[in-house]
């Protein structure tokens, strides 16, 4: 889920970069940004293969196994959910920390 939120967020209409890991307390902190369902992008998650590597990848011999079905999940993502169903009314930052089996836990909001 936390990996779509990230390539949801690039994906919105006037996307912003910004540092989401927090170096001191080794937390992600995705900070709310707003963004609507697409349903339109859910035709993109029925592309074959090669059309999402050559569309969206600039090394698509580099990518790995899971590229082109985690493109799809986020495909689906983007034309299924907005941003009150990641964060509710509250607009609220949201922050993971890493459990002991390598999991990005949701801690809490901010």
């Amino acid at each position: 889920k936390q990996w779509y939120q990230r390539r949801v967020r690039v994906c919105s209409a006037s996307p912003t970069y910004s540092n989401i890991f927090n170096t001191v307390l080794e937390t992600i902190e995705i900070p709310f940004f707003d963004f609507e369902k697409e349903p339109g992008w859910g035709q993109a998650a029925h592309l074959p293969d090669h059309v999402i590597l050559k569309n969206c990848s600039t090394s698509p011999h580099c990518e790995p196994p899971t590229f082109c079905q985690d493109m799809r999940n986020m495909f689906t993502f983007r034309a299924t959910k907005d941003s009150s169903t990641i964060f509710g009314e509250s607009k609220r930052t949201l922050v993971y920390y890493l459990d002991s089996n390598g999991k990005w836990v949701l801690q809490c909001t901010l």
